[in-house]
């Protein structure tokens, strides 16, 4: 999630970035939204304050025997309290907007990432070994996973939606046997210590 302090000075980044992913996210909602509730904030602040200093005039003004006063003063303050508690529930539902639409915004991409329409402008970075070569047709593990059984992409749509995956049998002995080879790789060889929190 990318920084408010980013989306305050720098909207115009923000803008270019969604652009180059042609991708579309709320973006002027949410400078709205947080405008909003920071010109609460500072609202409330100030209405707190003027609570305190209140409050500690109501004591004064008992004090001094003027009853009728210090009830006026009173009563002005428990205005102020209604008007704070309104303002505070107010406060509430923008932060949590804010927090949902902070959620619709992509990361920044690195600067030397090129720029392209799909994946097909993308470019090679650098390459290792040599690409096999085989007597058949190559798979992707897209079609060959299901066909095998070991994965299931349908069922992970219906459970987390889309870009998820669900292991089965052989898949799933597979994936945990890879997360104890990197585990007891680098415990055993890089030094690393395992902690189960």
């Amino acid at each position: 999630m990318l920084s408010r302090e980013l989306y305050r000075t720098d909207p115009d980044r923000i803008r270019k970035m969604l652009a180059d992913r042609h991708t579309e996210a709320p973006l002027d909602r949410l400078l709205e939204v947080d405008s909003e509730w920071r010109g609460l904030v500072v609202r409330l602040d100030e209405l707190k304050a003027r609570r305190n200093a209140g409050s500690k005039e109501i004591g004064g003004l008992y004090r001094d025997g003027k009853r009728d006063e210090a009830e006026a003063k009173k009563a002005e303050m428990g205005a102020i309290g209604d008007q704070i508690k309104g303002m505070e529930e107010r406060s509430r539902e923008l932060e949590e907007e804010l927090q949902g639409l902070e959620l619709t915004i992509p990361n920044l991409f690195s600067d030397d990432v090129p720029i392209g329409r799909d994946e097909s402008d993308q470019r090679v970075e650098r390459t290792w070994g040599n690409a096999p070569t085989f007597a058949f047709e190559a798979q992707s593990h897209w079609d060959m996973g299901p066909a095998l059984g070991i994965v299931d992409f349908e069922r992970a749509a219906k459970i987390a939606g889309a870009r998820f995956v669900v292991l089965r049998g052989t898949g799933a002995a597979l994936e945990r046997a890879l997360i104890n080879f990197m585990l007891d790789l680098h415990t055993r060889t890089h030094g690393y210590t395992e902690v189960m929190t």
